[in-house]
């Protein structure tokens, strides 16, 4: 399984933390330390929060738990300066995830892997004023959908159709039946996010790079979605 999700950083410098509210009632303490001491607090928080809502959405596949952000415990190795990549752990309800993280001048986007997982795609896209929608939630989501039928036309061997499932998007193969790659879509201002995620054991639409077992985020060049 996998989440993911984006966060528009320009939301979170004006003013700070717009993109979260209150830090009190998200945060733990711990957490709160952390981005009092941070080199750029607003950015910190960034990766504190699409960390939670990662896990958050890969946990949700597998259990009807509710988003309570306390609950969803953030360790950031790296929390006073975030680089362009960085890792974190959260943990909820006593089971830990790993979540890959990349900060770029614009965005902050954060990918939740299971250890069922063994190889991971995902993408940002800036959304273009080109959209239906602009940057409105609608224009968001249809950015989201048109990314992962790009992705899925990429990658998967089969073609594959979107579907949801309890609110939950998943591929299903034109002949019938689930595929077998797992998808996860974010949006947040101006940036869509889609992760695809291949099980352990499952090659189908990979390309032939091979990555010795281990999860191995990699992201696509950013391009703006003008369709």
């Amino acid at each position: 399984m996998l989440g993911n999700d984006i966060v528009d950083l320009h939301f979170a410098d004006c003013p700070p933390y717009q993109h979260v509210g209150h830090p009190e009632r998200v945060c733990t303490a711990e957490e709160l330390r952390s981005v009092r001491d941070a080199e750029r607090p607003s950015v910190t928080l960034a990766a504190l929060w699409a960390s939670k809502e990662a896990a958050y959405k890969l946990f949700s596949r597998e259990t009807c738990c509710p988003f309570i952000p306390k609950q969803f415990a953030v360790c950031l190795e790296n929390s006073g300066r975030l680089n362009s990549a960085e890792v974190a752990m959260v943990i909820h309800a006593g089971v830990s995830v790993r979540i890959e993280l990349s900060v770029t001048d614009d965005w902050l986007h954060a990918t939740a892997i299971s250890p069922a997982v063994q190889f991971v795609r995902w993408k940002v896209r800036e959304i273009g004023m080109g959209c239906t929608g602009g940057c409105q939630p609608l224009g968001e989501s249809k950015a989201a959908r048109l990314l992962a039928d790009e992705l899925a036309s990429r990658y998967c061997e089969e073609g594959v159709l979107q579907g949801f499932r309890g609110g939950i998007p998943i591929f299903k193969n034109k002949k019938g039946g689930d595929a077998p790659v797992k998808v996860s879509f974010s949006h947040h201002g101006r940036f869509a996010a889609v992760a695809m995620g291949w099980p352990i054991g499952n090659r189908q639409g990979v390309p032939g790079r091979r990555f010795a077992g281990k999860a191995f985020p990699w992201e696509e060049t950013c391009s703006t979605c003008t369709a």
